[in-house]
């Protein structure tokens, strides 16, 4: 109960911004066609794998310690890693459009979109470090409200020329509004930011918690993003947009509200553990409810996907409900399992989640060139890979939590 209490506020937030959100794809699916969708979902997918490492994963740290002084030192630790990875892809934009032929000048948007996101995935730490859960749903409610209402700004009032621009610019304004508003809500302004940025690195801590980046960054970018890309190798950019309508309407909002139930689950993970308590019963009560609640839902869209789609977003996005149909109990299966992943760091089980994401890894590139030539069957195995490997890992940490009694 007391999870639900604390989660509550951004899965209800996130809840009413997907809401408000799928209020305008129809709109959305009828002024964009699935090539700027496919070239949108590619930008986002980049800069997110960017973004997944840019603090070098010691924004996770940020929880962990017991000391306020050593939560600021983790801080300007993961800002200053941000600023150079920042630094570090605007060089990397800069190459590519110079020797590679065809690159769109829309990835000079690339660097924001990832400072962007960068200083939010510390902010969100130190807002969940203070227990702020409300702040953080506030904050992701109005980024989506600022994504919707510059998506339609824009489809009425301008009309680009660059496939999926648009699309593009209205993503980066709202994570720039839920960077201001995390900012407002920790007292922040641009005086902190300095304040942080003349502060020692601190090389004790960055040892200490060296792990962090070791294990967990190379996990999160072996498991990111394939999806995106193989399609985008393999097929068209118009295939891609179709994708990335069905992991809008699915897996994003999951996601959203993964990221909610996430933070909250590694606050409590990590009291309960530093108290010496053994989080086993925690975690499968929270499988168990997860999977009972979605069995419904998933039923509903694996039978009547295709025709809700095709009603809602336009006859022309067929391939998204048929993809949507195909995936759904698999993606809710890993969803709800992989809620608790947030004990793999708690536990500092980084090392096993890499060798899991090397083992999925090497799994889809077998999967990429047995069914290269079919993406349905592609996907499928893909989401099938990510469930052995979800699996897998998760009973090798029941079986150790069990072994601590």
């Amino acid at each position: 109960m007391n999870l639900i209490r604390l989660a509550a506020p951004m899965v209800l937030a996130n809840g009413f911004a997907q809401v408000v959100t799928f209020a305008i794809m129809p709109l959305l699916t009828r002024h964009y066609s699935d090539a700027d969708f496919g070239f949108w979902s590619l930008f986002i997918a980049i800069a997110s794998l960017i973004t997944i490492g840019s603090a070098f994963r010691y924004d996770l740290g940020i929880l962990l310690p017991s000391s306020v002084k050593d939560v600021i030192r983790m801080t300007v630790i993961s800002v200053k890693n941000v600023l150079f990875t920042v630094l570090i892809s605007i060089v990397f934009v800069c190459l590519a459009f110079k020797y590679m032929q065809g690159i769109s000048w829309v990835y000079f948007l690339l660097p924001i979109s990832i400072l962007f996101c960068g200083l939010n995935l510390v902010l969100t730490a130190n807002l969940n470090y203070l227990k702020k859960y409300k702040s953080i749903a506030v904050a992701s409610l109005l980024q989506s409200l600022a994504n919707v209402v510059l998506n339609i700004i824009l489809c009425f009032m301008f009309a680009a020329s660059t496939v999926g621009l648009e699309l593009i610019i209205a993503t980066i304004f709202g994570q720039f509004i839920f960077l201001a508003v995390q900012s407002k809500f920790l007292g922040l302004d641009f005086r902190y930011f300095s304040f942080i940025f003349k502060q020692k690195y601190s090389m004790i801590l960055l040892k200490k918690y060296s792990d962090l980046p070791i294990y967990s960054m190379p996990a999160s970018y072996l498991s990111s993003g394939m999806p995106i890309f193989a399609m985008g190798y393999l097929f068209t950019i118009d295939l891609v947009g179709q994708y990335a309508l069905a992991n809008r309407v699915l897996v994003l909002p999951l996601s959203i509200m993964g990221a909610g139930l996430y933070q909250v689950l590694l606050k409590m993970f990590a009291q309960k553990v530093s108290a010496g308590d053994n989080i086993c019963g925690d975690l499968v009560k929270i499988w168990l409810v997860a999977l009972m609640v979605s069995v419904i839902p998933a039923s509903a869209v694996f039978f009547y996907a295709e025709f809700i789609v095709t009603t809602v977003f336009g006859p022309q996005w067929i391939v998204a409900g048929q993809l949507l149909s195909l995936l759904i109990f698999p993606l809710l299966f890993n969803f709800c399992i992989n809620l608790t992943s947030a004990s793999h760091v708690v536990l500092r089980l980084q090392h096993l989640a890499l060798y899991f994401s090397v083992l999925m890894l090497v799994g889809k590139i077998l999967v990429t060139v047995v069914f290269k030539a079919n993406y349905f069957d592609l996907l499928l195995w893909y989401t099938l890979v990510d469930s052995a490997g979800i699996v897998g890992m998760n009973l090798i940490v029941v079986k150790r939590l069990r072994n601590l009694n």
